[in-house]
Parts: structure tokens; sequence; C-alpha cells
């Protein structure tokens, strides 16, 4: 959880930065309405006031109009990319200026006991705090600074009566009381929706990790646009249809550890657990290495396939070569572990349908007679051998090295020639 410091009204450095441009963003088509209705009002009153007091029409009259042009020139400037940055300082001076307009024309035109235009000067007030979007430490400024540069002027220039002034400085103290505690509010509203929004997405990377340590990338972004579950039995993208795709050519590994039934009864549970940890992760980094496709593990069998989701014109070689890669790093932490460490791996390359099931604990899997065969390859390999089919043989013949190992006896298969991998070819000089 992200804790941000309200009554300091900042965030840690590291994150203030990030707050302020989220906040520059979110708030650019709101201030661009602003500044149109501002010279909107402003120059409406402009010609009430004329209406009213023809013989104020003078150079200070005229200042009103001048604030309506800067104002224009600010909203054009607000679709330039550079403006977000500057929104808050542009703004903040687009409204001090209007106030100070509102001052330099009441100066010309109110009587020495009324002033006709204290309402349009606490509506600016009103204007900097609430409508503009103004952070708190802008809004503040610009209002304190006219209040007091408003107050100063009563006193030091009008020389008003005291009951004047006393009840002109009452509404302003009341103005920017109020001003604040909305600016304030809101700015404290829009930290805890930042942080908010940040969490949801702090929260989604993660499950977004996790659903990709259980699934492709590509299948999870399918995912994301699943509408709805087909009666509650499978999943169904945007179209209604079942995620499941055809690959007329992938490349199959099963492996799984020799013996692990007698070494299960030698050592404790959790040593048995931090064992296929160890062997687990480290075919896993492999799989990584090598851009191949984990689909699962079952106790100590390890599956994992070549050539899908995204298909690849090399699947079975880079199967081959994480067998190799398997043999030896299973060989390297047995002895480091004290173990003897073996494995068993059949391949079979083929066509494969692949798809999601499941609408709880769902996976990725693979079926068809290629996944089958794989299986078979493993379970009749020899102990640290790596069995392959003739489909698979025929792939690799030229870039590595095998041992024909004959026909042999495969449940469900009948007789089928197989070949145990040995190793990579030497790679030959020009």
């Amino acid at each position: 959880m992200i804790k941000s410091r309200f009554l300091r009204f900042q965030f840690p450095p590291a994150l203030e930065p990030e707050f302020l441009r989220d906040y520059n963003a979110k708030s650019l088509a709101h201030i661009r309405r602003a500044l149109l209705v501002g010279v909107l009002i402003y120059g409406t009153f402009g010609a009430i006031d004329l209406w009213i007091l023809p013989e104020s029409r003078s150079l200070y009259w005229y200042f009103r109009y001048l604030v309506c042009l800067v104002t224009g020139l600010v909203w054009g400037s607000s679709f330039f990319p550079w403006f977000p940055a500057w929104s808050q300082i542009l703004s903040s001076g687009v409204v001090w200026l209007a106030g100070l307009g509102v001052i330099i024309i009441s100066l010309g035109t109110r009587s020495p006991v009324v002033d006709v235009f204290h309402a349009g000067f606490l509506i600016i007030i009103t204007y900097c705090h609430t409508f503009i979007n103004l952070r708190f430490s802008y809004a503040t400024r610009v209002s304190l600074s006219l209040s007091l540069l408003r107050f100063g002027l009563d006193i030091l220039w009008l020389k008003l009566p005291l009951e004047v002034v006393i009840n002109n400085f009452g509404y302003l103290i009341a103005a920017n009381a109020m001003g604040m505690f909305a600016s304030y509010a809101h700015e404290s509203y829009m930290r805890k929706d930042f942080l908010h929004d940040r969490e949801i997405e702090i929260e989604r990377d993660r499950s977004e990790k996790l659903l990709l340590n259980i699934l492709p990338q590509s299948i999870v972004e399918r995912l994301k646009y699943t509408d709805n579950l087909d009666s509650g039995l499978s999943f169904t993208g945007a179209g209604n249809e079942l995620i499941a795709d055809s690959f007329a050519e992938v490349t199959i590994l099963f492996a799984d550890i020799v013996n692990f039934t007698q070494l299960a009864n030698k050592i404790s549970p959790t040593e048995l657990v931090s064992l296929l940890n160890q062997v687990f992760s480290a075919f896993d980094r492999i799989a990584e290495q090598y851009e191949l496709e984990k689909i699962k593990t079952i106790g100590d069998a390890y599956m994992v396939v070549g050539g899908l989701p995204q298909p690849s014109s090399d699947h079975a070689i880079a199967i081959a070569n994480m067998a190799l890669d398997m043999q030896k790093i299973t060989h390297s932490l047995g002895k480091e572990l004290g173990f003897n460490l073996q494995i068993r791996i059949g391949i079979n390359t083929g066509a494969v349908v692949a798809g999601v099931i499941g609408i709880k604990k769902f996976i990725y899997d693979l079926w068809g007679d290629t996944v089958n065969t794989a299986s078979r390859m493993e379970s009749s390999s020899l102990e640290g051998e790596i069995q392959v089919t003739q489909s698979t043989y025929d792939h690799l013949s030229d870039r590595f090295q095998f041992e024909p190992r004959g026909e042999i006896e495969v449940k469900g298969k009948g007789k089928m020639y197989t070949y145990l991998l040995k190793g990579r070819k030497p790679i030959s000089l020009p």
C-alpha cells in the first residue's frame, strides 16, 4: 500500500513528479473549458457594466478586454504539447490578471462608500479556487495576493471608512477561507484518486504477471477480451469462440525424474519439494532461454513445447538443445545436492490442438496423438537418455548426433522405430 502525506499535501519525492504530470493531464480539458467560460463571463460583465455606468468608459475599462485577449491566447496555447507542464503557472497568471483588472476598474469607477465591483472580485476568488482546477498552492497564492492588494488599496489609497474596510475585509476572509477549503479538498481527492489508480495498476500488473506464469502472453491478451463464459463451461472470446488453435507442426518434450518414488521415501517432504523446485526452476530458465513454452508439471513430470503459440521454424532444434541442457543441469544439481539424479526424456514432432479449458484453475494445454506419442517416448525411454520419434529425427539428423535404438513396443502405438539423441554435431568450418 502506498501512503501519502496528505497533511503536508505532498507525496514522497519519487512520487510527487508523477502525480503532478497526472494532475496536469487530467485537468487539461477542464482548464480549456474554464478559460472559455472565464472569457465569456468577464467580457459579458464588461458590456453590462458599460451599460450601467456609461461614464466609466475609459482606459481603465479597456483593461478588461485585454484580460480577455490574454486568456484567449492562453486557451489557444493549451493545444500545444508543452502546455500541460506550464498549465498551473499560466492559468494562475490569467486569474491573477483578471483579479488585477477588476481592482483597476474598481479604482477608476467606484464611489468612496459603495463598490459595485466588489462582488465581481469575490467571483474571481471563487473561480480561482474551484472552477479552473488550480492546485491548492497556486490558488492560495493568487487569491491571497489579490486580496491583500485589494485590502491595502482600500486602506492606503482610497482611505475608505473603517466600517467599509471591515465589511470588505470580512467578505474577503470568508471567500478565501471557503475557496481554500474547496481547493484543498479537490487536490486531496485528486491525490487519493491518483493513489487508487496507481494501486489498481500495480494489482493489474501483478495479476498479469501471475497469468503470464500460467499462460502464454498471446493467450493472456486474448483472455483480456473475454466477455462471458459459455454457460459456465468454458472460456469464450469476444466473438463467443472457444480459445483453441490448431498447429500443423510443433515439437513436444516430456521429462521425468528416474526413481522419483524411491527418492521421495528417502528424504523429507520439505527436502523433496525443495529438490523439485530447484530442478524445475532450472528447466524453466532453459525453456525461457530457447523461447519455448512450458505447458505444465505433474508430480515429477515436466512438459514443454516448441512452435506455439507463436509458430517457429526451429522448434525441433530448440527442443533438442533444451533436452541436452536438461541432462547436463540435472547431473550438475545431483552432484551438488548429493543425489543420483537422472531424467528420462521423450520428444515427438507433429500436429496438435492447443487451447484454454475450464473456468477455475484453468490451464493452456495440448491435445492430439502427437502429445500422446511424446509422452510414450518418455515413459519407454532409457534412464538418462533422450528418446525421439522418426519425425523428430528427420528434423534434427543434420545438426545432432543420434544412436538408432531400433523398433520398440510402444503402449497404444505398437512397434515404433526410435532414436536416442546423443549430442550436437561439431560445426564444420568452411
